[in-house]
């Protein structure tokens, strides 16, 4: 899998042998950064909104909104383990 980020506070998830479209995880903002969860299957993204998003890839759907940031969050990133 492949990603793209969009201006318009898109990000797509792309098949890199086909190219083709997987999932689109729409935001209110730009996003500024992502990461994926160690297995794979979850995807944090973080826009202009202050808010970090958690997607869940295989039903592609939000599954979280972290709230509180006082400012941007322009770094994201998992633990190896996957519990942080």
């Amino acid at each position: 899998m492949a990603f793209s980020v969009f201006q318009n506070g898109r990000v797509e998830i792309r098949d890199v042998a086909s190219s083709q479209v997987a999932a689109t995880f729409k935001h209110s903002a730009m996003v500024q950064c992502l990461a994926w969860h160690p297995e794979g299957k979850i995807l944090a993204t973080a826009c202009d909104d202050r808010n970090v998003y958690l997607w869940d890839t295989v039903r592609t759907q939000q599954v979280a909104v972290l709230k509180g940031h006082t400012a941007q969050v322009v770094v994201l990133g998992f633990a190896r383990e996957g519990n942080l």
